[in-house]
């Protein structure tokens, strides 16, 4: 009997610990294939994710800034979150492919540019919120 094979609790060897030296966080890198269904997949997710953010976006802007509530503040909060950070996992696909066999890599501008318009937009609505909550209302 060998002395490794046959015992149920053998040791985990150190390379299945992720950079920093916790178990369970093992490092792990896609096949060319994998980054290529990653990077589509997430695409998918960022174009929808930004089509939802245009329409909250818009519905701001449409809405009274009598009426104009925590629940639009919260939702468009929300959205820009979710679309940061699926621009931020999409970035990081685009660094993982070494060999440029991604064919998906639309020009992610008109998204920042919208991502940074959103900001914008929450700040505003935030000063009006604070306003109102005051008693203050600007012309």
């Amino acid at each position: 009997m060998s002395d490794h094979g046959d015992e149920p609790n053998a040791e985990i060897p150190s390379d299945d610990q992720g950079m920093n030296g916790d178990p369970g966080k093992r490092s792990r890198t896609l096949s060319r294939k994998g980054l290529q269904y990653a990077v589509e997949e997430k695409c998918r997710q960022t174009i929808t994710i930004h089509k939802h953010l245009r329409a909250v976006i818009r519905s701001a802007k449409e809405a009274d800034n009598d009426h104009i509530t925590e629940s639009v503040l919260s939702n468009l909060v929300t959205t820009a979150g979710q679309l940061k950070a699926a621009l931020q996992e999409l970035q990081s696909l685009y660094e993982q492919d070494k060999y440029n066999d991604v064919e998906c890599k639309p020009p992610l501008a008109q998204e920042q540019l919208e991502l940074n318009h959103a900001y914008v937009l929450i700040d505003e609505i935030k000063i009006n919120l604070s306003n109102k909550r005051v008693g203050i209302t600007l012309s």
